[in-house]
């Protein structure tokens, strides 16, 4: 069952950071969701977006973004 409830940016990255998809009611693309890809060796952690047709490249989130209270599990 989808979360119904809409959370701010804090709520999100934690619950990436805990392997889950999440999202924005407010994006217009269906389909799109943002995770967490953990550092490896020289990289650095950062968030990603992902498509459904399974595209991936890292998240550049905007003042739209970051201030939202509509983030919820994808």
């Amino acid at each position: 069952m989808p979360d119904c409830t809409p959370h701010r940016i804090g709520w999100a990255v934690k619950q990436a950071k805990a392997g889950v998809k999440v999202t924005r009611r407010g994006w217009k693309v269906a389909g799109q969701y943002v995770t967490y890809v953990a550092a490896n060796g020289s990289a650095k952690a950062y968030l990603a977006w992902n498509t459904r047709s399974g595209k991936r490249w890292p998240a550049t989130l905007g003042q739209q973004d970051l201030l939202a209270e509509d983030w919820a599990r994808a």
